[in-house]
């Protein structure tokens, strides 16, 4: 009886221990990939791994109508031919961090150099275009809202781009991925070599002696002077957004300690006036007369 049932249940299970049939197709992992996988071949940017029909090189050798399967996580197969992002910089990031290098590059081919996703900025709102949190709990504004909603934008985003303010992107040692040398936080210990990043395109006079190259002067007084160029400098982005906000990009508030601070600013075509907490409500004007158009900078 038992022999059987020995028998029985051989024959019910011999379809599923034969090996598959040949469906004719070549094995993966020889070269010959590209037979099936057309798409992944061909584009306006190709991945040297593609181009060298090096597709073992990220991925294990499958029988056909397979599911993809890597050599390593994607991070780490990356990594064997590209340096490692994560180690770039004190600042890292987060996709990077989280080892997402699809969620900016494609793989294999794309229309966009480098093999982006899209050209930014569209491809920085997949994630700022919305309030993200890090993981030290900082909150990221929606950077794509405030520049769409905003009375002013940022002349650099179309001039430079994202990554004219924020470079490497991968990671940096300055905080935010800032290009360049800025203050991380709105005070500075002294303003001379502190401000690369807004030097890059704005004229360093702004901050000199001379009232005349600034139209947000009080009679010869250069009011950007007198914020920034002391020894508790207060930085550029403590009353400007640098991605939108009103006009001349002022905020309508500001971070100060626990809370966010209004900045009520109202400009005329001689000078303006600013109601602030830091200090008491005050006006300028330009003296002598401002010249047609000079509403300040």
């Amino acid at each position: 009886m038992r022999r059987l049932l020995f028998f029985a249940l051989a024959i019910a299970l011999a379809p599923a221990l034969t090996p598959a049939q040949d469906d004719g197709l070549p094995p993966a992992g020889e070269g010959n990939c590209a037979e099936c996988h057309v798409d992944l071949t061909e584009g306006k940017v190709v991945h040297g791994a593609v181009e060298m029909e090096s597709c073992d090189s990220c991925h294990e050798a499958a029988p056909p109508g397979h599911t993809y399967r890597l050599v390593d996580p994607i991070v780490d197969a990356c990594v064997m031919c590209h340096d490692d992002p994560r180690e770039v910089g004190g600042h890292v990031h987060g996709p990077v961090a989280e080892g997402k290098c699809t969620a900016c590059h494609r793989p294999h081919v794309a229309e966009q150099e480098k093999l982006l996703v899209a050209e930014p900025p569209d491809l920085c709102w997949t994630c700022h275009g919305r309030a993200l949190r890090t993981p030290e709990g900082r909150i990221v504004a929606n950077i794509r809202k405030l520049v769409e909603t905003s009375e002013v934008t940022h002349d650099a985003i179309d001039m430079v781009g994202c990554e004219g303010c924020h470079a490497p992107i991968h990671g940096t040692d300055r905080a935010r991925l800032i290009a360049e040398g800025y203050p991380d936080g709105h005070y500075a210990d002294g303003w001379q070599g502190r401000y690369e990043l807004c030097f890059g395109c704005h004229d360093e006079e702004l901050l000199g002696e001379d009232a005349s190259v600034t139209g947000f002067r009080d009679g010869e007084r250069n009011l950007h002077r007198v914020h920034v160029a002391r020894d508790k400098s207060r930085a550029c982005t403590f009353c400007h957004d640098p991605h939108g906000g009103g006009p001349h990009l002022v905020r309508r508030e500001t971070p100060f300690g626990s809370w966010q601070m209004p900045i009520e600013v109202t400009f005329t075509e001689t000078g303006g006036r600013c109601a602030a907490a830091c200090h008491a409500p005050a006006t300028w004007e330009r003296l002598p007369a401002a010249a047609e158009g000079d509403t300040g900078r």
